[in-house]
């Protein structure tokens, strides 16, 4: 009687070929499929996305985008780790700060993946194909993740003490400047907002002025939230010249009627 496979026979034999393309994916030689892959996930796609982001970002039929307040740190995010993907792609040697920075790409994708990808699936089901694009940044996550462990593993033992120091230093950055750009961004939107209803003009038009570029870069939300919490008339009729002065219509399109 010929006994089941176990164990022994799985090291006598081989590791099944689940096990044998899970490990090609990780090899420090990369195919031309894989290199195709990478392209397309990590840096093709997602600027794809970008350009034609139906409703994530960016505000769709007057309102704005399911994440358009994280609009800052997604696209400093994605530039920035495009950016070295790009860099890591021709083979160059890695770095421990580099293979943290692109874990943190890795982190941040797969956790918008896995938020997109419910609310995608709905949308493929209702008809709206453009939704198959959400599902782009688990593809992405997986780009990133394999890139930071060939660069690891491409190295080897030949890693200088203190490397995992620099790794966590690279993850924190790639963390850090997108935190940064948000934080920055939001301040100074928050701080022109609550100029627009200034008894200064001059003020009140350079604040307007600032709103205008700094809503290209995020969405309409600090102004809208502005108005809707004020109670003074003068004022809040202010805030509503200002958006109809940006966004080519009133303000009361864009707010969602509790």
């Amino acid at each position: 009687m010929t006994p089941p496979p176990g164990p022994r026979f799985r090291r006598a034999g081989g590791e099944g070929r689940l096990g044998r393309f899970w490990r090609r994916q990780f090899d420090s030689s990369p195919t031309g499929w894989q290199t195709a892959f990478d392209a397309a996930f990590g840096i093709v796609l997602p600027l794809a996305c970008l350009a034609l982001d139906p409703a994530v970002f960016v505000t769709h039929e007057g309102q704005p985008g399911m994440m358009g307040y994280l609009r800052p740190f997604a696209y400093t995010m994605i530039a920035l780790q495009t950016a070295a993907l790009a860099a890591r792609m021709p083979r160059r040697p890695g770095s421990s700060a580099l293979d943290g920075f692109l874990l943190a790409g890795a982190l941040f994708a797969g956790l918008l993946g896995i938020v997109l990808a419910p609310l995608c699936t709905i949308g493929i089901l209702a008809g709206e194909g453009i939704c198959a694009l959400g599902f782009t940044p688990l593809g992405t996550a997986f780009v990133f993740a394999r890139a930071a462990v060939r660069a690891r593993r491409a190295a080897g033992r030949e890693r200088p003490a203190g490397s995992r120091t620099r790794m966590v230093a690279g993850l924190l950055l790639g963390l850090g400047i997108p935190l940064a750009a948000q934080v920055g961004i939001d301040r100074t939107m928050d701080a022109s907002v609550r100029t627009i209803p200034s008894a200064d003009a001059a003020a009140a038009a350079s604040a307007v002025r600032r709103v205008a570029v700094l809503r290209r870069i995020t969405d309409d939300s600090p102004l809208i939230l502005a108005w809707r919490a004020e109670h003074d008339v003068t004022r809040r009729a202010a805030y509503a010249r200002a958006f109809r002065q940006l966004a080519g219509h009133p303000i009361e399109d864009s707010v969602v009627a509790d």
